[in-house]
């Protein structure tokens, strides 16, 4: 526990904002797997940083799943289905089918490009359709 807060890690409350969970998620895992700490173990440490409305969602999942022997992976999928689910998925490939460059520089275009271009897979399978959409 102490190597793990060390890190410095945020908490997280619960807010509905699907960007905001996600980012926290990623940052929790890179400090997991970065601490290499070991799988039994990431599930109660993260669980710590959960609070206000997470932790009373956190509480309710207790209350049904056996979290002591949740693995990562399962925590991950349980997690992103309650705070990005399939409504913030869509809004995000609408964001990329939809993005233009308008103002933005070409950098900050790449950057907002690479991040939703993932919620749209399908859509840029091959790089050439990928290339054709950053356009």
């Amino acid at each position: 526990m102490k190597r793990f807060m060390v890190m410095q890690p945020s908490s997280f409350n619960g807010e509905p904002n699907a960007e905001a969970a996600e980012h926290w998620l990623r940052r929790m895992k890179r400090i997991l797997v970065g601490l290499d700490i070991p799988e039994e173990r990431r599930v109660s440490l993260v669980a710590c940083m959960l609070v206000d409305k997470a932790d009373f969602w956190w509480e309710s999942m207790k209350r049904v799943y056996d979290t002591e022997m949740m693995i990562w992976e399962e925590f991950e999928r349980t997690f992103l289905s309650k705070y990005f689910g399939e409504v913030a998925k869509h809004a995000k490939r609408m964001e990329f089918e939809h993005l233009i460059q308008g103002t933005m520089s070409v950098q900050e275009y790449e950057s907002r490009f690479s991040e939703l271009s993932r919620f749209a897979l399908r859509m840029i399978s091959e790089e050439g359709e990928k290339a054709r959409r950053f356009q």
